[in-house]
Order: structure tokens, then C-alpha cells, then sequence
């Protein structure tokens, strides 16, 4: 994800944000501002992935989805 996905996502996010002047519309399509949250909410995830190891995210995402 990190090496081949998310700067594939960063690149189209920013030429949404870059180009948004472009649109003839006065409103931003729901479809472009969902992209752009997709991609600075992953930012997120991706730092703390990178500071905590995977294992100890795993065990606490399997202990957050108990019913």
C-alpha cells in the first residue's frame, strides 16, 4: 500500500486540489472530496503504521471489531 498505492492516491488527490478551478461547477462532485479524505485519512494510518510494528496493530484491531 505504502510503496505502490498511496503515491498513485497522493498524485490524483493532488491534482484534484491543484485543478479544482477548474471545474464548472461552484460545488466540488462528492466523489472528488471523498478521495481527498481517503488519502489524508491513510497519511494517518500509514505514519502510525510506521511507528508502531504490525503485529501490535493487528491484535488491536482484531480486539476492536469484538461483538
Amino acid at each position: 500500500m505504502r510503496d505502490v498505492l498511496q503515491p498513485l492516491n497522493e498524485k490524483a488527490a493532488e491534482i484534484v486540489v491543484k485543478h479544482a478551478d477548474m471545474l464548472q461547477s461552484d460545488r466540488m462532485e462528492p466523489l472528488l472530496l471523498q478521495l481527498v479524505a481517503h488519502v489524508s485519512a491513510y497519511r494517518v494510518i500509514l505514519a502510525r503504521r510506521a511507528r508502531r510494528p504490525l503485529r501490535v496493530m493487528r491484535r488491536a484491531y482484531a480486539h476492536s471489531h469484538v461483538v
